[in-house]
């Protein structure tokens, strides 16, 4: 009875680790930004590009763990001329493009995050890139910040999101722009 036991508690737990994030953080900084991930994400080898923070769970299957991809998009020369409304329609626009243009766009939701101006929304849709049919979830946090616009996405299944609400909130945010930060 002991050893039904023990195995369907190693099976339990190998279950959860994999269904669910890290329940650690680390910051990681670089020169424009600082944000907090779980510990147990990694640098894929194909990186997204244009991102200068790329991120995921397990790159031989990133649709079914978390992702964090992080823009500081060029595109942006003139704050002054270019809204956080401007950068939401460019951004989301881009994401219903991996989303076979059909994706569930939820409405913005004006925020403030860490004394920036910032906009949160969620597209789910299924994924049309290299032909998975899996629906996936964008949570996207856009941020103005002194001089540039950042872009935070966090990817993961759709089936798993529940699971991953908690960290996905934790990481969006715990943004801030170096300059920020004492």
């Amino acid at each position: 009875m002991k050893i039904v036991f023990l195995i369907f508690l190693i099976s339990d737990l190998m279950f959860f680790s994999c269904s669910t994030p890290s329940d650690k953080f680390i910051e990681i900084r670089n020169k424009n930004f600082s944000i907090s991930v779980p510990e147990n994400l990694i640098q894929p080898s194909d990186a997204e590009e244009g991102s200068i923070l790329n991120l995921t769970e397990d790159t031989s299957d990133f649709l079914n763990g978390l992702s964090v991809v992080v823009y500081d998009d060029s595109i942006i020369k003139d704050l002054d001329t270019i809204s956080l409304y401007d950068y939401y329609y460019y951004v989301s626009d881009n994401i219903l493009d991996e989303t076979t243009g059909e994706g569930n766009l939820q409405t913005p939701e004006d925020t403030t995050v860490n004394g920036y101006k910032s906009l949160f929304f969620t597209i789910c849709g299924l994924y049309n890139s290299n032909n998975t049919n899996e629906n996936v979830c964008f949570y996207t946090g856009i941020f103005q910040g002194e001089k540039n616009f950042y872009e935070v996405t966090v990817s993961c299944s759709e089936k798993r999101k529940q699971n991953y609400l908690p960290a996905i909130q934790k990481i969006l945010n715990s943004f801030k722009e170096t300059s920020m930060i004492k």
